[in-house]
C-alpha cells in the first residue's frame, strides 16, 4: 500500500523479466544489445508496423505479455495481444525512449535482493552453496546431453541455475533422474542410478522459486516411480486397491471399464486401445518431456494430438552412451522453439510401423511416414477415391491357421497381406485377429458383398472369399484384443446385420461399404444429425466443402456422402454424433473443425461387440449432449426444434414471431435505442427504423472467426453462418453510415473483423 515498496516490487519484476531474456536470447547467441535501438517491422492485422526497440519499451511489453512473450516477440516476430486485445507493440512504443538503469544494473538489483528462501519459508537447506562448490550443476547449455555416474546422495549438492518450473522437467527413468529443458536443444542430464526418493532438499541449491517448488513437490519420497508389480503402488495398474483399476472387484465407479475416459498415459495397461496390454504415449503441445524405457513396438502404441503440425514434429534416430539407441519425437511451437522431446529406448525406426501410430493432423502423418520408410498408396481418381480389391489365392503366401475351434473347425490369422481366406466354414471356422491395432487392420466389405480384412493405408486386403456379413454371426470373429478394434468391427457387423438405431433425422456416416456413394439431397441442418456410430474406422476420414456441397468420404474404401447444398458453416458441433473414443482418444471430429467437447456423444451399447480378452471389457457407453449453440427458451433440451410455438423467439416458422424471416415482418429498434446481436439458433432479424444518430448495435462476447459483416442492396447483413444461418439486417443502413459510436462490442478480436470494424477500432478513444 506504499509507493516506496510498490517502487522496490517493480523493479524486482523489471529485473526478473530482463534476466529471462537475457537466459533465452543467450540461447542462440544473441543479448539484448542486438535490438535495443534497432527498428524492426512486425506483422499486425496484416499490416506492416515500424517500431523502435528500446529497454523501456522491452521492460514495458514484459509487464503487459510476460518475459517469454517478450522473447517471442524478438526472436520469433510473434505479436500477441492481452486478454483485452493490447497489442505488445502498443508498449513497445507508448513507453519506448525513457530513462532507466542498464540491463546489468536492473538484472542485479533483482539478483541482490535474493534471500535465498523467496516463496519457500526458508526451507531450502542447500540454498548457500554457490555454482562454482556444487557438485552437479544444472545451468543453460544447449543441446548438451551429461550424464554424472557418481551423485553423493547423502552429501552431494546439486545447483540449479535461473531456470523456472515451466523450463524445467524433473522425470524418474530407469536409468536414474533426468533433469531436461527441452527447449534448450533438448537439453538433459542424467544422475544416473539415482531415484526421487534417495534425493531430499538438502542436495539442492535452486536460485528459481518455482523450480524449487516444483523439485520439493519431487524429492524425498513424495513422487515414487510406477512399479508394476509393487502392491502398494497406487497408480500400479495391477495393484488391487488401485482405484482405477480394470478388474478391481471392489471398485463402485468402474466396474471394469479398462479405459479412464480420458485417453492414455504410461503403464495403465489399456488407455483405450485396450486389449493388447500396451501402453498409448499422447504427445501434444502440452506434453512433458520424458524418457520411455521401455516402448514395446509390438504392442505400445504413439498418438500424435491434434494441434501438432509437420512444421511443429519432428521424429528421428539417435544413439549416444548416455542413452543407448533411441526414436526421438522433438514437438516445437510456431517459432520452432522445442517445447517438448519424447526418448523412446532400445528402439530404431525400423522397429516401427503405422501400426504404432494414431496422428490427427495429415502433416504430421506424412512426417512419420517418411520417417519410418512406409508408403501409403495413392486411390484411385474418382468421387471418393478408394483402392482397387484384388482376389488373390494364388497360393504364394496362404492364410495361417492358428489353431482349431471347440467345434473342430480352423482359426485362420487375419493377415492383409496374405492370400484370401477360402472355405471359410462359418458354423465351424474363426477369423484370429489377436491383438492387432486398428490402425494398422480394420474391416471392410467388397461390392461383392464378401467380407474384407484391409490396411487403412493401402490397397493390401484379404478377401473372405464367398462368405457375407449375413452369413457369419459375431463369434465368428473370436477373441478381438484390440479395443477399438473391437468397437469399429462391431459398428460394421452391426449395421450388415440390421442391429443398433436407424433414425429418420440422422445420416449414418459408414467407411466399410466398396463402391458405395450416396448423395444426401434433403438435409436439413436445422433438425437432422449426422452419426458416426456404425463408423468402420479410425484413418483417413476427410471433410471437403466442393462446388456440390459437403463431401465426407474415407479410404481405403472410397466411400463418400455427399450433403448437396451444405457447408461447413451449415453444422454446429452437437449435430456430429460419435461415440466416445471416436473422438476422445481419435479425434475424428478434427476433419470438421469441431472441438472434440462440443459434438454428441451417444452410447454404442446394444450394437454387437466380439469377445474381449478375459478381464477386459469394450468403452463406449458414455453419453454427452453437443453443442447446438443457444438453447430454445420454450425447449431448452433441443435446441433445433422444429415444432411452431407462437411464443418460440427463435423458432424459424414461428407465425407471430416479429424477426421470423418466413413471415416477413419486419422488427424496429428497442425502446432504449440499443440492437443487440446475440446467439439466437437460426434467428434472420430485420431492423426497418435504425438511425446511426441516435442507436447503438450491441454485439455479444462472438469471436471474429464466428462473425460476419456483409453488405447487400438491403442494407448492412450482420450473420452467424455456423449457428442455423443467423443474420441481422439493418435496413437501409450501410457502412459509409456507422462510426464507433453505433457499437458496443464485448471480443476485441470481432473489432478487427472487417472494415467496419477497423473504422471503428482507428476512430475509438482509450
Amino acid at each position: 500500500m506504499t509507493a516506496e515498496k510498490q517502487e522496490v516490487a517493480i523493479q524486482e519484476a523489471f529485473g526478473y523479466n530482463l534476466q529471462i531474456i537475457e537466459n533465452g536470447l543467450s540461447n542462440s547467441g544473441q543479448t539484448l544489445d542486438d535490438f535495443i535501438g534497432q527498428e524492426f517491422t512486425y506483422e499486425q492485422n496484416g499490416q506492416e508496423v515500424s517500431v523502435t526497440l528500446t529497454l523501456t519499451g522491452i521492460l514495458a511489453a514484459a509487464h503487459l505479455r510476460g518475459a517469454y512473450g517478450t522473447l517471442a516477440l524478438l526472436q520469433g516476430g510473434n505479436v500477441s495481444q492481452d486478454e483485452y486485445g493490447t497489442s505488445i507493440l502498443q508498449y513497445v512504443e507508448q513507453f519506448g525512449g525513457f530513462e532507466s538503469p542498464s540491463v546489468d544494473e536492473a538484472i542485479d538489483y533483482f539478483q541482490d535482493r535474493l534471500t535465498g528462501d523467496e516463496g519457500l519459508n526458508g526451507s531450502l537447506p542447500g540454498v548457500g552453496v554457490p555454482k562454482e562448490d556444487a557438485d552437479v550443476v544444472v545451468t543453460w547449455s544447449y543441446g548438451e546431453q551429461e550424464v554424472v555416474n557418481d551423485f553423493d546422495t547423502e552429501d552431494g549438492v546439486i545447483f540449479v541455475d535461473w531456470i523456472s518450473s515451466d523450463q524445467l522437467n524433473v522425470t524418474e527413468t530407469a536409468d536414474g533422474v533426468l533433469f531436461s529443458i527441452p527447449s534448450n536443444g533438448g537439453q538433459t542430464l542424467l544422475l544416473a542410478g539415482v531415484s526421487l526418493a534417495d534425493l531430499t532438499m538438502a542436495n539442492f541449491s535452486i536460485q528459481d522459486a518455482s523450480a524449487a517448488e516444483l523439485i520439493r513437490d519431487l524429492v524425498g519420497g513424495n513422487s515414487q516411480p510406477v512399479d508394476p508389480t509393487d502392491p502398494v503402488d497406487p497408480v500400479d495398474p495391477v495393484d488391487p486397491v488401485d482405484p482405477v483399476d480394470p478388474v478391481d472387484p471392489v471398485d463402485p465407479v468402474d466396474p471394469g471399464d479398462g479405459d479412464d475416459g480420458h485417453g492414455g498415459h504410461p503403464g495403465d495397461g489399456d488407455d483405450g486401445h485396450g486389449g493388447h496390454t500396451g501402453d498409448m504415449y499422447m504427445l501434444g503441445l502440452d506434453s512433458e518431456s520424458q524418457v520411455v524405457p521401455d516402448f514395446d513396438p509390438s504392442t505400445d502404441m504413439i498418438h500424435i494430438l491434434q494441434g501438432v503440425t509437420g512444421e511443429q514434429f519432428e521424429i528421428f534416430e539417435e544413439s549416444g552412451d548416455a542413452l543407448g539407441q533411441t526414436v526421438r519425437i522433438v514437438i516445437t511451437d510456431e517459432l520452432g522453439n522445442i517445447l517438448s522431446t519424447t526418448i523412446f529406448q532400445g528402439v530404431t525406426l525400423s522397429d516401427l510401423s503405422l501400426a504404432n501410430f494414431s496422428v490427427a493432423e495429415q502433416s504430421a502423418f506424412n512426417e512419420v511416414v517418411s520417417a519410418i520408410g512406409e508408403t501409403v498408396e495413392q486411390p484411385n481418381p474418382g468421387q471418393g477415391g478408394g483402392y482397387e480389391l484384388v482376389y488373390d489365392n494364388d497360393g504364394s503366401n496362404p492364410p495361417t491357421v492358428t489353431g482349431t475351434t471347440d467345434e473342430g473347425g480352423s482359426k485362420f490369422r487375419a493377415d492383409t497381406n496374405a492370400d484370401d481366406i477360402v472355405g471359410f466354414n462359418p458354423a465351424t471356422d474363426e477369423l484370429d485377429f489377436g491383438g492387432t491395432s486398428v490402425h494398422g487392420l480394420i474391416v471392410t466389405k467388397a461390392p461383392s458383398g464378401e467380407i474384407v480384412i484391409d490396411s487403412p493405408w493401402s490397397s493390401a486386403a484379404q478377401i473372405v472369399q464367398g462368405v457375407t456379413y449375413q452369413d457369419v454371426d459375431i463369434s465368428d470373429f473370436g477373441i478381438v484384443g484390440n479395443e477399438h478394434l473391437r468397437q469399429d468391427l462391431g459398428g460394421v457387423v452391426s449395421w450388415e446385420q440390421g442391429v443398433g438405431p436407424r433414425e429418420d433425422d440422422t445420416v449414418y456416416i459408414r467407411s466399410h461399404e466398396y463402391g458405395v456413394h450416396e448423395v444426401i439431397s434433403d438435409f436439413d441442418p436445422a433438425t437432422m444429425k449426422i452419426s458416426f456410430l456404425y463408423y468402420g474406422t479410425r484413418e483417413r476420414l476427410s471433410v471437403e466443402e466442393t462446388d456440390d456441397g459437403l463431401l465426407i468420404s474415407t479410404l481405403p474404401s472410397g466411400q463418400s456422402f455427399l450433403f448437396e447444398g451444405i457447408s461447413l458453416d451449415d453444422l454446429v458441433p452437437g449435430q456430429l454424433e460419435f461415440h466416445f473414443d471416436q473422438v476422445m482418444e481419435d479425434n475424428l471430429e478434427v476433419p470438421f473443425g469441431f472441438d472434440q467437447n462440443d459434438v454428441t456423444l451417444v452410447s454404442r451399447e446394444g450394437l454387437l461387440t466380439p469377445e474381449a480378452p478375459a478381464g477386459d471389457t469394450t468403452d463406449g457407453h458414455q453419453t454427452r449432449p453437443g453443442d447446438f449453440g443457444p438453447t430454445d427458451p420454450v425447449d431448452p433440451v433441443d435446441p433445433t426444434d422444429p415444432d411452431p410455438d407462437p411464443v418460440d423467439p427463435v423458432d424459424p416458422v414461428d407465425p407471430v414471431d416479429p424477426v421470423d424471416p418466413g413471415t416477413g415482418t419486419p422488427g424496429q429498434v428497442p425502446g432504449d435505442g440499443v440492437v443487440v446481436f446475440t446467439w439466437a439458433w437460426g434467428e434472420n432479424s430485420v431492423i426497418t427504423d435504425f438511425n446511426p444518430a441516435e442507436h447503438k448495435i450491441s454485439i455479444g462476447w462472438i469471436s471474429s472467426d464466428q462473425i460476419s459483416f456483409t453488405e447487400s442492396e438491403d442494407g448492412l447483413v450482420i450473420s452467424l453462418p455456423s449457428n442455423g444461418g443467423q443474420t441481422l439486417l439493418l435496413e437501409g443502413v450501410f457502412l459509409e453510415d456507422l462510426n464507433a459510436d453505433n457499437f458496443d462490442i464485448k471480443d476485441p478480436s470481432t473489432c478487427r473483423k472487417s472494415a467496419i470494424c477497423l473504422r471503428v477500432q482507428h476512430s475509438a478513444s482509450g
